[in-house]
């Protein structure tokens, strides 16, 4: 094994590192200039491109704004509520006269039923359950892309409001 200097300085210097003798299979040295220009620089380009085409399929991908489900975020027409029950206010909240709001993400089909909820944010922990059992049942006229019926995903709010 043998030192040499870091970027131009001599060892003298005290900064080294070890450059290891590389050969092939013939047992001949290889030149590390040789495998520089012949191997890294190639990668390199290689790696940028493959980069770039990622880049470029992931922006085509927010074009369509769809997921991996077939389920999209923005639609020509959005999703129409059709019927909507309220959810019931929890009781010992109501005596405590305590409000809040829930912000419940769900997916709707292309018939306009309610495929999957979850509730995404809320003030109050008790009032996640009351709102994910109403959206259940709400029923939508179905979201539209390019004239067609789609699915979508959408956050509908909740509030339960004393007044």
């Amino acid at each position: 094994m043998a030192f040499a200097g870091v970027r131009g300085f001599p060892a003298a210097f005290g900064l080294m590192y070890p450059v290891f003798l590389l050969k092939n299979a013939g047992g001949a040295p290889i030149d590390l200039k040789i495998y520089h220009t012949f191997m890294r620089l190639p990668m390199k380009l290689i790696l940028r491109i493959f980069i770039t085409l990622i880049l470029a399929v992931g922006c085509c991908r927010l074009c369509y704004a769809q997921d991996a489900e077939g389920v999209y975020t923005k639609v020509d027409e959005k999703p129409i509520p059709l019927k909507t029950p309220q959810p019931e206010f929890p009781e010992y909240l109501r005596d405590q006269r305590i409000s809040g709001t829930v912000a419940i993400s769900c997916v709707i089909d292309e018939t306009g039923k309610v495929i999957s909820a979850l509730a995404s944010k809320s003030t109050r922990p008790e009032f996640e359950k009351p709102a994910l059992e109403a959206i259940q049942n709400w029923k939508f006229k179905p979201a539209r892309k390019d004239g067609k019926p789609v699915k979508v995903r959408v956050v509908i709010p909740f509030h339960f409001n004393l007044e």
